[in-house]
């Protein structure tokens, strides 16, 4: 029973928390720092809970199963209570169809979801160990080994088969194996076994149609109240078509993807023909996502074969599904439709003109069709005479700080790879990048007097008027007011990203805007935060600690962000790498062992610190050599956990050493959670996107190579 009562509560444990990220992540539009801001909420409410488990009363052994059967309850209860309020979230905010939420309300909001589920797992898992090891006599190392499995094997569960199913089917799944556990601990007899498979029996059975009509009911919440048609999870996140005045809109985390009728016309013609009339006889066209809206434009030109990249097929499903009108133009023969990333796809293609449709790059998945990578791709996938578009925003009557930055950010990178470059103004900026020469006003206007009957706005005043010179020359002063040398946008450095979400956010929290910019402007203010932190502590063992948490934690958002840049995968990812950081910190654990056999603890923690340096300038050589895919991506989480592991073995001994300081041992403990809690909330929430990857991982060498001088030092005082 007690073997029976880790594994589910861990399994149970593994999914409650992926299940909430899954639904927390596109609320807020899949803002990368939400990933931060979750993590740091994390910590801190599971270490609140593990805190109240280890007070006396909660310790007492008489008392372990009276709180197990509360907790068990209560966890469930607050379990489904988030899940119903993070669906309900924008409609408590009052937030309409396709907008922001902002960086305050998301920390505040977020802390509201999390904290009652992840304040009862931390209050159960160590109840429940101590339970196991009373009951089934067995050893601490044990109770740890099946519950460090048993969470591990819910996040892989979770990742492989449950990412992309309902939410509601997750949550009765989670529902009967708790009343599962909650049963074998009152009456642990065969009754019970039989009755909670029949549940799950039941759970499979049941109609679909249940499910589809709860899940539609509390989306349409989150949704300002607008008709639910239709929705689906994928590996990029949620995707929903939704009624509202008679307008069909698909949303994709909450990012406006199209809407038919298509309430931005004017400027959807604006960009695509001004665009492709830049080539004199276009005849093979890729179009980076947002085809729907674009195609009909498109398909009024002489092209030959158009490429349609989609890197979320669930799109082209739901359109096909629940856009009738649209049949024609996807059958039509000259489109071909590929679901697959499209920085893999242009490799071996040749085109004569590529639209990227995407918005704007306010995550780091629609980011890296923005960078100077993907131009030097796109660039080889070019003919010639080829030619490349896409939008940024724009105004026509005062450019914002951060507006004229975003938009220099972009045109900086372009003009890293191509030779001419064309930027016109309006509501949407358009971008044109070529490695010839742009055609003049009258050649556009002789190739639109043979198609422009079919064109809602377009007309050669019209031209005239877009392409005025005064208009343009108006624009490149408002970028020249932006000081000093614009940063280009890259993969690894997300400038483009950063400023795209700050000029997002500045018409939610402007004072909070302001903060993040001047903190992203001078980063290495925090340097010296560090310096003077190390200076000022007298204690190596509490500093390390604090140390030792921060690295862990930040070297592993700088994994789930990598994941973002280079799969947009994070959902799909999240349970894997949370996973592998589990059983590697715990292997790690029990592989240190031998280590401290072999040398004392604190020879343990001087070389695992001189690895860990080591390590990062592996990592920080491929980044800058560009060598970074997913499975190398895995495979540095589970090679930090495994360091982190060894080290935190070390530091337990070195605890232990320390238990007649009492005093002294609390504050390592605390110095380990707040070092991590720091790492998500500043790391994970602003400074590693801030600062970029290579940087961020050069400011952990930085922390790491002072720990390792603080015992370099020891060792010559101390003979250790």
């Amino acid at each position: 029973m007690p073997f029976i009562l880790l594994i589910v509560f861990g399994f149970c444990a593994a999914i409650m928390q992926t299940l909430l990220f899954r639904e927390i992540f596109p609320v807020f539009q899949a803002g990368d720092f939400i990933i931060g801001i979750s993590a740091a909420h994390f910590i801190l409410c599971i270490s609140i809970g593990l805190f109240i488990a280890s007070t006396e009363m909660f310790s007492k052994q008489k008392n372990l199963k009276k709180i197990i059967l509360l907790c068990i309850p209560a966890l469930l209860i607050s379990f489904i209570f988030s899940f119903i309020f993070i669906r309900d979230l924008r409609n408590i905010l009052h937030i309409p169809l396709a907008e922001g939420i902002s960086l305050k309300a998301s920390f505040i909001y977020l802390f509201y979801a999390l904290l009652p589920p992840s304040l009862f797992n931390g209050i159960l898992s160590l109840t429940i160990i101590r339970f196991f090891c009373k009951n089934a006599k067995q050893t601490l190392k044990k109770a740890v080994q099946y519950l460090v499995l048993s969470i591990a094997a819910g996040f892989v569960f979770y990742s492989l088969f449950l990412f992309h199913i309902s939410g509601f089917l997750i949550v009765f799944m989670i529902s009967i194996l708790m009343f599962m556990l909650f049963a074998v601990l009152i009456k642990p007899k065969p009754q019970v076994f039989v009755l909670s498979g029949l549940l799950i029996v039941f759970l499979f059975l049941m109609p679909k149609s249940i499910v589809t009509y709860l899940d539609k009911k509390t989306f349409a919440k989150n949704f300002d109240n607008a008709e639910v048609l239709d929705f689906k999870y994928s590996a990029y996140g949620q995707n929903v078509i939704v009624k509202s005045n008679n307008e069909s809109i698909l949303l994709s985390n909450h990012i406006l993807n199209f809407s038919y009728p298509d309430n931005d016309i004017l400027g959807s013609e604006d960009f695509v023909h001004i665009s492709i009339l830049h080539h004199e006889n276009p005849k093979n066209v890729l179009i980076i996502s947002g085809a729907v809206k674009y195609l009909p434009m498109i398909l009024e030109h002489n092209v030959e074969t158009i490429d349609y990249v989609e890197q979320d097929g669930v799109i082209i499903d739901m359109i096909r599904n629940d856009a009738a009108h649209l049949d024609n133009i996807l059958n039509d023969k000259r489109l071909h439709i590929y679901n697959t990333d499209a920085r893999e796809f242009i490799k071996n293609q040749k085109y004569d003109f590529i639209l990227i449709g995407l918005p704007a790059p306010i995550n780091l998945n629609l980011n890296s069709y923005y960078t100077k990578e993907f131009f030097q791709k796109a660039n080889k996938a070019l003919n010639k005479d080829g030619f490349l578009s896409l939008t940024l925003p724009g105004t026509m009557s005062f450019s914002t700080y951060l507006m004229a930055k975003l938009n220099k950010s972009i045109l900086s990178s372009l003009e890293t790879v191509f030779t001419f470059i064309e930027i016109l103004p309006g509501n949407r900026n358009i971008l044109t990048a070529s490695q010839n020469k742009m055609p003049l006003r009258m050649q556009l206007k002789k190739r639109l007097s043979s198609m422009q009957n079919n064109t809602l706005i377009l007309s050669k005043y019209y031209l005239d008027d877009k392409m005025d010179a005064e208009k343009i020359r108006w624009l490149h002063k408002e970028f020249e007011r932006v000081e000093g040398e614009s940063a280009i946008n890259s993969d690894s450095d997300p400038q483009g990203m950063i400023l795209s979400t700050l000029h997002w956010h500045s018409r939610f929290s402007p004072n909070l805007v302001i903060v993040f910019e001047f903190f992203s402007r001078y980063t290495y203010i925090f340097y010296f935060f560090v310096i003077a932190a190390f200076f000022l502590s007298k204690r190596v063992h509490p500093e390390t600690s604090f140390a030792f948490g921060m690295s862990c934690v930040w070297l592993n958002l700088i994994a789930a962000f990598s994941i973002q840049i280079y799969s947009g995968q994070i959902l799909r990812f999240a349970g894997i790498i949370l996973a592998l950081m589990t059983t590697g910190i715990y292997i790690g654990a029990a592989s240190g062992k031998f280590i401290t056999r072999a040398m004392s603890s604190n020879f343990a923690v001087f070389y695992t610190e001189l690895a860990q340096c080591l390590w990062i300038i592996c990592w920080v050589v491929l980044f800058y050599l560009n060598l970074i895919n997913t499975p190398i991506i895995l495979f540095f989480v589970f090679g930090t956990s495994f360091l982190c592991g060894i080290e935190i073995n070390a530091l337990i001994i070195n605890w232990d050493i320390l238990h007649w300081y009492a005093d002294k041992k609390f504050r390592i403990y605390f110095a380990l959670i707040i070092g991590a809690w720091l790492a998500a909330l500043a790391g994970g929430g602003f400074l590693i996107l801030v600062m970029g990857i290579q940087k961020s991982l050069i400011f952990m060498l930085f922390i790491k190579f002072l720990i390792l001088c603080r015992w370099a030092d020891l060792k010559k005082k101390i003979p250790i």
